[in-house]
């Protein structure tokens, strides 16, 4: 039930999503699909850019541009439905986007952390930062400030 004490709060009893996260959703499909693309396409010179040793093969640097990818594939295509107008809380659909955003990029922080217990690098700490810069910026999308 919507609360008159809470300006979140819409008639129908969800929480509204400020302009916002309409901002953040299509800025993290579009960062997470050039990385994704870039990485699957020349994983030496991603590794590079990243600060990382060269991959051997390039698999691993692949397999974080694949998953990226198929980060970017679904937040566009859940954010391409949500702007169609369909009969569906668009801002439960937003904001479950950009928890899974956050999600992922805690996770990738979380990684970070363990890698660093064990064997600190600078890349390490690059990569935190920016996970870590992503899942604060995700959290303030899905939390309508």
């Amino acid at each position: 039930m919507a609360s008159s004490t809470n300006p979140k709060a819409s008639p129908t009893g969800t929480a509204k999503i400020s302009s916002l996260g309409s901002f953040i959703v299509p800025t993290l499909y579009i960062v997470r699909g050039l990385v994704g693309v870039h990485t699957l396409v020349a994983p030496n010179l991603a590794a590079k850019l990243m600060l990382l040793p060269p991959p051997n093969g390039g698999l691993l640097p692949r397999l974080f541009g694949a998953r990226e990818l198929a980060i970017a594939t679904l937040t566009y295509a859940t954010f391409r439905k949500l702007m169609s107008g369909e009969k569906s809380s668009k801002d439960d659909m937003q904001r479950v986007l950009l928890w899974g955003n956050c999600l992922t990029d805690t996770l990738d922080v979380l990684s970070c952390v363990a890698v660093a217990l064990t064997s600190p690098t600078e890349s390490v700490a690059v990569f935190g930062a920016g996970a870590a810069f992503a899942a604060i910026v995700g959290y303030l999308g899905a939390s309508g400030l």
